[in-house]
This record gives structure tokens, C-alpha cells and sequence, in this order.
């Protein structure tokens, strides 16, 4: 535009502002074309942008404070009907308020000190030959509106003691009588024979009168 100015071509406003319209019109497609060509060329690179988000600056770590939370509760077949397990439950999950966070001690945890106790109604789902029935069944759950953090019981702590020397297996006690050391350490001794004693043949009274009177 400047270069048609200068040559003078341009000698009138009417012709200015034609030429400025033309070149707004020309600068205008330069700038689309240029956006479109930078969106085909790096599909990769935007998407890869809007997926990480860096920030150089440190956020402060904030405490999270003993208080009900949003958690997400599954509800078991065994809290539906803990007598059967051919059926289905849904929903499978809920929300429920349940007490988290952190205390400033291990000997302390965050415990619930007002509970409240709400129903809710699933279906209770059976798949059949003829097809599916469902049953209505009600659920009671568990909401904890206040929580404070409480001492830990002393069940809970874990106390950790050495572990026990092992023992030898002791042998069973003898039933038997204890033998005497002096019978342990003799031989047995071999039976004696006995020995035909040879007695003398002594005279009977009459013999012995008549050899007095001889």
C-alpha cells in the first residue's frame, strides 16, 4: 500500500480507500490461511498443551482437617442378602459422607461423634430362563455429620514385642519307675546250680544203745 502511494498511483481518497479495502481483504485471508495452516501442521502440539498445565509458582500444602468427606460406598450382594449370591445389585455404589483427615498425632485418628443412619432402595436384580425380575430392597447407610479426632484405643496399637526363643521339644514323661544307679550299672547275674549235698549216714538211737552196751 505504501509502495502504490509513493508511485502515485494513488491520486484520490476514493482510490485510498479502495486500496485499503483491498488490503484489509488480503491481510484478513493471510490471517485465516496462516490459522488453518497452523492448526493442520500441529493437531499434536495443541492437544499436548491443553493437557499439561505447568505452574512455576509452589502452591502452600494445606492440612486436610478432620471432617466429613464425599466417598464413594459399595453396596455388596452380602448387605443385600447375605443368604443368597445369584443376583445383581444395582446401583453397585453410592456416595456417602464418611469422617477423613489428618490429626497431629499416630495416637490419634479422625473418628465420626454424630452419625446419621439413611435408607436407600436398589434393585435387587435375578436372571432367569424366562428372563430378568427385579425386586425392590432397602439399604440402610451410613452418613457421618461430625468428626473429631479422638485417642486411638489401645487394642488398635500395635505393640511390637521380641519375638519368643524357641524352645527344644521337651520328651513325654516317663510312666515307668526310675531304675536305682546301682542296678544299672551291675551285671545281670547268671543263676547258681544247685549242688547235690552228700550228708553222712549217722546210726539211728538203737544202733547207738547197742554199741554202748557192746
Amino acid at each position: 500500500m505504501f509502495k502504490k502511494i509513493s508511485e502515485g498511483a494513488v491520486t484520490s481518497i476514493s482510490e485510498l480507500r479502495r486500496v485499503l479495502q483491498i488490503d484489509s481483504v488480503d491481510d484478513e485471508d493471510d490471517l485465516n490461511y496462516a490459522s488453518i495452516h497452523q492448526t493442520r501442521s500441529s493437531p499434536t502440539n495443541s492437544s499436548s498443551h491443553s493437557r499439561v498445565i505447568r505452574s512455576l509458582d509452589a502452591e502452600k500444602a494445606v492440612i486436610a482437617e478432620c471432617k466429613p468427606r464425599v466417598e464413594v460406598f459399595e453396596i455388596s450382594r452380602k448387605i443385600v442378602d447375605p443368604t443368597n449370591a445369584n443376583f445383581l445389585v444395582w446401583p453397585p455404589c453410592v456416595e456417602v459422607q464418611r469422617c477423613s483427615g489428618c490429626c497431629n498425632s499416630k495416637n490419634m485418628r479422625c473418628a465420626p461423634t454424630r452419625i446419621h443412619v439413611r435408607h436407600v432402595q436398589v434393585n435387587k436384580i435375578f436372571i432367569t430362563p424366562k428372563g430378568k425380575k427385579q425386586v425392590k430392597v432397602v439399604v440402610p447407610l451410613e452418613d457421618h455429620h461430625d468428626c473429631k479426632c479422638e485417642p486411638v484405643p489401645s487394642s488398635a496399637v500395635r505393640i511390637h514385642h521380641p519375638p519368643p526363643e524357641t524352645k527344644k521339644a521337651e520328651p513325654p514323661p516317663s510312666t515307668m519307675a526310675p531304675v536305682p544307679a546301682s542296678q544299672k550299672e551291675e551285671q545281670p547275674l547268671r543263676p547258681h546250680k544247685k549242688k547235690n549235698r552228700k550228708f553222712k549216714h549217722l546210726p539211728s538211737k538203737k544202733e547207738q544203745r547197742e554199741l554202748l552196751v557192746t
